[in-house]
């Protein structure tokens, strides 16, 4: 008997899923036998971001209105391929995922209570949506893991970190200590901190550090952007990577950096799990719930204003002031604290 996982769609939820995946992989382990196999599911961007776990990762690369049949036909696939499964698992509450696991012939279901989509659960679990992230999918997994869902503690965030086994092949501008600036966020416009800002922060730590500029491709515009102000600036050791890399790739970065100047967002939580000091920016998110899980390095850099946290997309009011009020100062004053902590360590 094996066990089906679906993980979070996001990037940073995904991580936020680690402790509670990685308590599911030995809880299968311990209860199924050490022979057993888990079948981990999830977006492409999260199934290459777990490539190298200790289980079969497979993407799932169905979106909009095909995606219930696309998971239909993932959940009897896997059913052939890799069943018959003891039990599945949904950190995610579409009404696909749960139908994903019926068609996998899972007797034993879990998720979160949601709504109508519980009906294709076998047990839907009633959560504090107060929680932090990291515990909710934890909750999840405690009723897998114990009959009356007894709370565990809910560890640190991991990620499989194949590259650490050979030496590093990537090379900052002047072969100096680096800093990674991440100006992105994939939510929307609204947790992102200007630019401008994100420029001054490099201009500062670019005097002790060469700096990386990382993101996704589809904000090249912000990584250009930053880019023409160093330049004007006449800041040397400096390099875009904005949409030059791959997921694994923009990890290994991460990996290797000094320190993450970074707005909230998934390689927030990656650089987190990696261990890699970070300063966060949060605006319109919800620090409490979102913030980096159990980081021993870092800085969260926010200010608040009534209309805060909004949880939206883009922001309704011109002035946007949960990030435009936050000076270029506070996260260099911020970043040079954890660059020094982590010097001294």
């Amino acid at each position: 008997m094996n066990t089906l996982i679906r993980m979070p769609n996001w990037l940073g939820d995904a991580v936020m899923a680690t402790p509670a995946l990685r308590c599911l992989l030995d809880h299968a382990r311990d209860r199924l036998g050490r022979d057993s196999a888990a079948v981990v599911v999830g977006s492409p961007a999260v199934a290459e971001m777990l490539s190298g776990l200790d289980a079969h990762v497979v993407a799932d690369p169905s979106k909009g209105w095909r995606r219930a049949g696309g998971n239909w036909r993932l959940g009897r696939r896997l059913r052939r391929e890799h069943g018959p499964f003891a039990w599945g698992v949904a950190f995610t509450a579409s009404f696909p995922t749960r139908l994903m696991l019926s068609a996998s012939g899972a007797p034993v279901r879990v998720g979160a209570r949601r709504g109508l989509a519980d009906a294709l659960l076998t047990q839907a679990v009633t959560i504090d949506n107060k929680l932090h992230v990291a515990e909710f999918y934890q909750r999840i997994a405690d009723h897998v893991i114990s009959p009356d869902g007894t709370a565990t503690s809910t560890g640190a965030t991991c990620l499989p970190t194949p590259w650490r086994k050979s030496p590093a092949n990537l090379a900052s501008p002047s072969h100096r200590p680096f800093v990674a600036i991440n100006p992105g966020a994939t939510y929307g416009s609204a947790k992102r901190w200007p630019p401008d800002r994100f420029a001054e922060v490099a201009r500062a730590l670019g005097k002790s550090h060469d700096v990386v500029i990382v993101g996704g491709p589809g904000e090249r515009e912000m990584g250009d952007h930053i880019e023409r102000r160093l330049i004007e600036w006449g800041v040397a050791g400096h390099r875009n990577l904005v949409g030059k890399t791959s997921l694994r790739e923009l990890m290994e970065w991460l990996d290797r950096a000094e320190l993450l100047v970074t707005n909230d967002s998934g390689p927030m939580h990656i650089a987190n799990a990696l261990g890699t000091p970070l300063v966060a920016i949060f605006g319109p998110t919800n620090h409490l719930k979102t913030c980096p899980w159990r980081g021993e390095a870092v800085e969260l850099v926010r200010r608040p204003v009534a209309c805060a946290p909004c949880m939206k997309r883009r922001c309704p009011f011109p002035h946007h002031a949960c990030m435009n009020d936050i000076p270029s100062a506070d996260v260099i004053a911020a970043a040079q604290r954890l660059l020094c902590r982590h010097q001294a360590a």
